[in-house]
């Protein structure tokens, strides 16, 4: 229906127009729906011109309104289906429904001033235009818009039992976000999804505020993140993991709710809230903690004793796996003197190829990542006759190792680079060797070696360190570690084939219960 001229439809009743209804051509562009008795519908509402409710409610039956003009009165709004758009500033102060269609604003004003009533599947879009409403009573989707910012204020009660998905710059407690204020009492259970607006993650105190509540904050909002962690959704920005928190810091008992990046805090007295200030970080940063630490153990150089292929395991206690696969290429010089010293020194490149999966995450962070590794060490010792068949050597070595791996993102978009990966390990140890020879059937000299030894170690540099989106991560182990092992050596056919291995444990000396850590090495070796 089309109203050109000066048309009005005052004092008219039962008006039901099913098509077009565009006042955009009338000279007053009214539409009055004053003495229309229980109101009217229409498919689709067009124009800039003026509606005049009284106290009469106007549905929309159809998707495709687009109406830029104003509404006035007591009556109310109803979208029935489809999609549509209020892009006026209007007063109508009886409340808007939205049954089974999606309601797009243009204009701050575009609600009016009534209660918004959304079914199950209604979609309020407020596109950015902050909005102030009477009441809300949410069973479908509200979403904000596009950019942080937007504030939706509820001037009375808020039920829930829809979703919220707002935008926020997650960072600091001042980030931009979009708000949900409400200055009456809350009740149901509402579903929160944030959008992070490139925001990097930062250590939080207060936390960023989303929803403020000024009555009473009985309903229950719960977030919809990225995994699940002690039990509470989070999502990730940057290094850091942000959970939904009710109740401030400041003020324990405000009712609001807060994003933070720090650790929910174990349940204690009731009366005295206990709080926490250590950051959550995300799933991914023990694994990309300890990550250049795995690469530097397997990169890592034998003893002497130790050496012959170089295969290791290396056990870490990690949030995770990190499943790597090393190549290497390496050469040995050693010179034995004839009153038992003996210096070697050896070289050795790997190339590595790792897989990282989160167990806290329930998924993988990265694959294939491809990693380099360097490592030089020098050893020198002078075996002394202790006794028949046993001997005990001194020895001194110095290990350097340099690792770096490929820069990536993570699963959940963030950049993981090294920034060190550099070690200067020292060691001195004492060996005692028992060694046994003798002549097996064939003729040929078999021999068994067993011996057992303890070792000191100093790390001279400050550990590995990774960038995780501009957050350092690093682990320094403890400078000061002891260590003892077991080891056998068993050789036959004249020496030509050779079978031994070696298991060591380790701990720092500072704090042994904390830090430890075994591996193990074995070997065969043909000689030609």
């Amino acid at each position: 229906m089309t109203l050109i001229g000066t048309a009005s439809l005052r004092n008219s009743s039962n008006v039901h127009v099913d098509g077009i209804l565009d006042i955009s051509a009338t000279a007053d562009g009214l539409y009055d729906l004053l003495g229309i008795p229980g109101g009217t519908s229409v498919a689709v509402l067009a124009g800039n011109g003026s509606i005049l409710l009284g106290a009469r409610n106007l549905t929309l039956n159809e998707g495709g309104s687009d109406f830029a003009g104003q509404i006035s009165g007591t009556g109310k709004l109803i979208f029935q289906q489809g999609t549509s758009a209020l892009t006026g500033e209007s007063t109508y102060s009886g409340g808007t429904d939205i049954i089974d269609a999606r309601l797009n604003t243009g204009n701050a004003k575009a609600l009016g001033s009534g209660t918004v009533t959304m079914q199950g599947n209604a979609t309020l879009d407020l596109n950015g235009n902050g909005q102030t409403i009477a009441g809300l009573s949410n069973a479908g989707t509200i979403k904000f818009g596009t950019k942080a910012g937007t504030t939706l204020t509820v001037a009375g009660n808020y039920t829930g039992n829809g979703v919220i998905v707002l935008n926020t710059v997650l960072g600091g407690d001042g980030s931009p976000t979009d708000r949900l204020v409400i200055t009456g009492d809350t009740s149901g259970s509402s579903t929160l999804q944030v959008n992070n607006l490139k925001g990097e993650g930062a250590p939080t105190v207060e936390g960023i505020k989303i929803i403020d509540v000024a009555g009473s904050s009985d309903g229950t909002f719960s977030l919809n993140g990225d995994y699940e962690i002690q039990g509470e959704q989070a999502i990730v920005a940057g290094a850091y993991a942000y959970q939904l928190h009710k109740n401030g810091k400041a003020d324990t008992t405000d009712g609001d709710w807060y994003l933070r990046s720090t650790l929910k805090p174990k349940a204690a007295d009731p009366i005295t809230p206990p709080t926490s200030t250590k950051p959550l970080y995300q799933a991914g940063a023990p694994l990309y903690e300890a990550y250049p630490q795995v690469l530097q153990a397997l990169n890592g150089l034998s003893s002497l004793q130790q050496r012959v292929g170089d295969r290791y395991w290396v056990a870490q206690g990690s949030d995770g796996t990190i499943d790597t696969e090393g190549y290497g290429l390496g050469a040995t010089l050693t010179w034995y003197g004839n009153s038992g010293t003996y210096v070697d020194g050896q070289v050795q490149a790997n190339w590595f190829d790792s897989n990282l999966s989160s167990v806290t995450a329930e998924r993988g962070m990265s694959d294939g990542n491809k990693g380099l590794g360097f490592t030089v060490g020098l050893e020198t010792g002078k075996r002394f006759a202790a006794a028949p068949n046993w001997t005990l050597t001194p020895q001194a070595q110095l290990i350097y190792s340099s690792v770096d791996f490929n820069s990536f993102n993570d699963t959940f978009g963030v950049r993981v680079s090294l920034k060190d990966g550099d070690s200067l390990n020292g060691r001195l140890g004492l060996s005692a060797d028992y060694h046994e020879s003798w002549q097996a059937a064939n003729g040929l000299v078999s021999s068994a070696n067993v011996y057992g030894i303890v070792n000191l170690y100093y790390e001279f540099l400050d550990g590995a360190r990774t960038d995780l989106a501009g957050t350092g991560l690093g682990i320094r182990n403890e400078r000061f570690w002891g260590g003892v092992g077991l080891g056998n050596t068993y050789s036959w056919f004249g020496g030509k084939y050779s079978l031994y291995g070696e298991g060591l444990l380790k701990t720092s000396l500072a704090h042994p219960s904390d830090s430890f850590g075994e591996n193990g090495t074995v070997g065969f070796k043909v000689s030609f």
